[in-house]
């Protein structure tokens, strides 16, 4: 089966603009595997998504996922999202900052033959979000002297 790949993303990621977790279920499969961690969480697969969903709707009542790009081949599509925002309330026990986010999220995923999300893998821009919700300072690379090794 042909799946649309763009479309079932448009649709997570509304549910995930709008809070909408009693949706999870219509876009995740029973069994659902989720390969993330949220830190500070004990929560397994649908519930993870449904805390992860809560916590950033919490603590970026404005977040906004943007779909940059989307492939996919036969089960396994790959999207890069952009998620932007403002940090209102707590975030992984970090209180609210009123700062800005703007990272790109990489989410791998395995669908159903009928289209629905059975397995996920995604990455985050960890540092940039630690930056900008000002707990490190931002990393720069400087790429115009070379780089010398030594052995």
């Amino acid at each position: 089966m042909a799946h649309d790949y763009r479309a079932l993303a448009e649709r997570v990621y509304s549910i995930f603009e709008r809070g909408a977790v009693d949706e999870l279920t219509t876009v995740f499969a029973p069994g659902f595997i989720e390969h993330d961690e949220l830190p500070g969480s004990t929560a397994t697969n649908i519930d993870l998504v449904r805390e992860w969903v809560q916590m950033s709707r919490t603590s970026m009542p404005d977040a906004r996922y943007t779909i940059e790009s989307v492939v996919g081949s036969g089960d396994d599509a790959c999207c890069r999202v952009r998620l932007t925002g403002t940090h209102q309330g707590e975030m992984l026990g970090m209180p609210a900052t009123g700062n800005k986010i703007d990272i790109l999220l990489m989410d791998w995923v395995r669908l159903t033959a009928d289209g629905q999300v059975a397995e996920h893998w995604g990455v985050m821009q960890e540092g940039a979000l630690m930056a900008q919700l000002g707990v490190m300072a931002p990393q720069t690379i400087d790429l115009t002297t070379p780089a010398t090794i030594s052995v």
